[in-house]
């Protein structure tokens, strides 16, 4: 269940007000509100920064975690704005 949840997920275009449903506690892809946040653990970028995506070769963003209860899905978000600042500087738009 959980893959065709993801299937669905990546054959639908995104949207803002879809992307934003783990943060209000919906799940986007199954509808489900058994939403967990990992916004509070302590050490979340995990061990040799398993829980970050790279910034530039020295730096990297701690997420937050939001996971569905009911199918898996797992959305990520970037913890801290100074890094999300960061990714603008550094990294491509897509767009």
């Amino acid at each position: 269940m959980v893959h065709t949840a993801v299937w669905r997920l990546y054959a639908k275009p995104a949207n803002k007000a879809r992307s934003k449903k783990m943060k209000k506690g919906i799940c986007p892809v199954c509808g489900g509100k058994e939403i967990y946040s990992g916004m509070t653990v302590k050490g979340k970028a995990g061990m040799h920064d398993s829980n970050c995506i790279p910034v530039s070769i020295f730096r990297a963003a701690a997420l937050d975690n939001f996971v569905c209860g009911q199918c898996g899905y797992v959305q990520s978000y970037v913890a801290k704005e100074k890094d999300l600042a960061a990714i603008k500087k550094k990294w491509p738009l897509v767009f």
